[in-house]
């Protein structure tokens, strides 16, 4: 059906828009000749006229998506109320408008007028959720919305008065109102959006690309996979991607606001810095060069040393650097988002611990209150990704002003107080577990001689107490794990016997720590400073990994219920289409989910080269072996020498590992760091200095050699391999 939207609404326009779409209605220009309905839209009314017309008296609309004179009331430094009055007020959301704007739509019965409002609040409780002072003075109570005529429509609003407050917070922290005029407060983070790519001219990359791919802006051509392989390994699924790709999107309109930058550069850093190819996330070289050039300390050589490695490729066109008074000019403002970085990813982390519900909860919600999760909780992953990234890249220049001040080598000696990290989190409480194994035969009996299933009920029946406290790891680290940011992946807190296997094996392997090297007490202050700033960088990072579980568990009771209805095969489908396919599933969504998976199979096969400039072809899934005596060279990221044999190995046969192996592997994440801890080394072919696994490898003494491109394809599971992580270097003798 052709639907004609005029007007705005307080935000809610948008979410009407996009409603319609989802339904399959097509939206019409400003006529409104012929269009069998037409919706027009102002504040606080909302209109549905065909032969017949509805009239939507609304509440304010309240969301993280408002705007508009609500906005604006909400987001004042002070709430208030009048005097001698009872000052309750009433709110409806974004969501529950556009749903309800979309059924009168498509209920030509409905007519008349009827008020659309959430539960009363007072204005004193709704000071208390946003945290703002309350008081009153001389004015009128706002006048309450009828919403009696909802009951005879069978509607029922998702959303109550205190989600809407709560939503809406979320969104208007950074920022307040005073006299119509916005203010920032530069001290906190703002909450950021998906950023929409302008018209420009573009081309394809690949003759071999997936469906989600990426064009190309022929001003910016280069891109890499080095460093953002680690966090987000590919082929991903479509909703993966989606997520992933929508993150790290919304992390330029953070870093324009960081770095101060204006004209094309920051056109390209919203809109160019992140692409897909092969449906695996990539970074814009090109752009982080430019932005490194205007940047204090790091310059293009400190990024691309620590996050891509000193042989990351071309990166395009050569950029100017900028003078030293324009580089001094941003320093203040990068400083601030520097020192409010230990706040905001506190904050952060608080609330993705308190957004933490289980499958229990998610399967108790109503249909529409799921799909509702799902939104919200999409907007909150990118949030917290776009917010983890700006740190990441705040932390090159900060340890670029470190190391001018120190020695070259700073950023791969940070030894004391990493433990700290929340990346390293799920690793020390692990070998907590492990030592306690060691140190009990009985314990060690049980888990060596049974399998991994078995050996936990029996743990449950016979040492409870242990089992508790594997249980209380679980609940605080059980989002992690291995391909955590790939949502099709299964995480610790979908199997706990498989964290115990870790823990069997890390019990019988060799504890051993390379000696801190010397430092001056000058130098030592340096390193617990950077040490300080990576804390915040990893605590940023959990966060958003921590909601991206909750999106997963979300999409996977979303996809129970689909299976159970016969919408889709199975319940894993849900991760072949993207949000809104989700939410309205379209009608061939059963061959839609067999095509993606047959093509993201077909990408395995097919992937994109680590680094390229302009376009791609895909590379081999291996190559010859290397030979006896031969050597590959990378990037030193952790110190010491140990001779073994290789295991390489995937997400898939990481299970296959066993102490005393050198892993090695294309790239690892967070969620590998049990694993790789009871390795004797590790070797990536991805990463530079500041990789996940460089730092984690640091911190525990494992000798460790990232960057190396090749390794996962040329070596083999049986080689004999020396790995000198001082050098970088591993050499095939056996």
């Amino acid at each position: 059906m052709r639907v004609l939207v005029i007007g705005t609404c307080d935000g809610a326009d948008a979410a009407i828009r996009a409603e319609l779409r989802r339904r399959g209605h097509g939206l019409s220009g400003e006529d409104s000749s012929g269009v069998p309905v037409v919706v027009r839209l102002t504040s606080r009314v909302v209109t549905v006229t065909r032969d017949t017309e509805l009239r939507v008296e609304l509440a304010p609309v309240l969301g993280r998506d408002s705007a508009g004179a609500t906005q604006r009331r909400y987001a004042a430094p002070v709430i208030a109320g009048a005097r001698k009055q009872p000052n309750t007020v009433q709110f409806v959301h974004h969501d529950d408008v556009a749903r309800f704007i979309a059924d009168a739509v498509e209920h030509p019965d409905w007519t008349g007028k009827v008020g659309l409002a959430a539960d009363p609040l007072s204005l004193r409780q709704v000071a208390a959720l946003l945290g703002k002072p309350y008081v009153e003075w001389f004015g009128r109570d706002d006048a309450a919305v009828d919403t009696t005529r909802l009951r005879a429509f069978g509607f029922r609003l998702s959303w109550t008065g205190a989600d809407c407050v709560r939503d809406f917070a979320k969104a208007n922290r950074a920022h307040i109102v005073v006299r119509g005029r916005q203010i920032r407060l530069p001290w906190r983070y703002p909450w950021v959006r998906v950023p929409t790519r302008t018209q420009a001219v573009r081309y394809p990359a690949s003759d071999a690309r997936g469906e989600f791919d990426t064009d190309i802006d022929p001003r910016w051509p280069a891109y890499t996979a080095v460093n953002t392989t680690e966090a987000f390994p590919g082929p991903m699924t479509p909703l993966s991607l989606q997520l992933s790709l929508d993150g790290m999107r919304a992390m330029g309109v953070h870093a324009v606001e960081a770095m101060s930058v204006d004209g094309e550069l920051r056109r390209a850093v919203i809109e160019e810095q992140t692409g897909a190819f092969g449906h695996r996330i990539y970074a814009n070289l090109t752009v982080l060069f430019a932005a490194g050039a205007v940047l204090p300390a790091a310059g293009p050589a400190g990024w691309r040393d620590k996050l891509f490695g000193v042989d990351s490729g071309e990166a395009g066109p050569e950029t100017a650097r900028a003078g030293l008074w324009a580089k001094a000019r941003r320093l203040p403002r990068l400083l601030v988002f520097v020192a409010s970085s230990t706040t905001e990813t506190k904050r952060l982390d608080a609330g993705a611990r308190s957004r933490q519900r289980g499958p229990a909860y998610y399967g108790s919600r109503s249909d529409v209150q799921l799909c509702d999760e799902l939104r919200c909780l999409h907007d909150e992953v990118v949030n917290a990704w776009a917010t983890a990234a700006l740190i990441t890249l705040a932390s090159v220049s900060f340890t670029g002003v470190l190391e001018m001040l120190a020695r070259r080598s700073l950023s791969t000696e940070f030894f004391g107080g990493m433990e700290k990290l929340a990346s390293a989190g799920l690793t020390v409480a692990t070998r907590a577990l492990a030592a306690e194994v060691a140190s009990a035969p009985s314990l060690a009996a049980i888990i060596d001689t049974h399998p991994p299933g078995v050996a936990l009920e029996l743990l449950r029946a016979q040492h409870p107490d242990f089992a508790a406290r594997l249980d209380a790891v679980v609940a605080a680290w059980g989002h992690r794990g291995p391909g955590e940011s790939e949502l099709a992946n299964p995480v610790f807190a979908d199997d706990p016997a498989v964290l115990l296997e870790v823990v069997g094996r890390l019990a019988g392997a060799a504890q051993h720590r390379v000696p801190e090297p010397a430092m001056t007490p000058w130098v030592r202050v340096l390193t617990w400073v950077a040490a300080w700033f990576q804390r915040s960088r990893e605590r940023g990072r959990d966060a958003a990994i921590r909601l991206t579980h909750e999106y997963r568990l979300a999409a996977r009771e979303l996809g129970t219920r689909l299976t159970a209805q016969d919408v889709i095969a199975h319940r894993d489908d849900v991760f072949y289409l993207v949000l809104d396919e989700l939410l309205r599933p379209p009608l061939d969504v059963q061959y839609l989910a067999l095509r993606r998976r047959a093509e993201r199979a077909r990408l395995q096969r097919e992937r994109p080269p680590l680094d390229f400039v302009g376009s791609w072809t895909p590379t081999p899934e291996s190559a010859p072996e290397i030979g006896c005596g031969e050597a590959l060279s990378g990037i030193p990221a952790s110190v010491g020498f140990v001779t073994g044999r290789v295991r390489v190995v995937t997400v898939e046969s990481l299970h296959q590992l066993s102490p005393g192996e050198i892993l090695v592997a294309d790239s690892i994440d967070v969620g590998w760091t049990p694993y790789f801890t009871y390795a004797a080394a590790v070797v990536l072919s991805t990463g530079a200095t500041m990789s996940h696994a460089a730092i984690i490898a640091r911190e525990f003494g494992i000798p460790c050699v990232v960057g190396s491109k090749t390794a996962s394809r040329v070596l083999r599971t049986g080689h004999i391999v020396e790995v000198d992580g001082a050098a970088g270097r591993i050499v095939r003798v056996a």
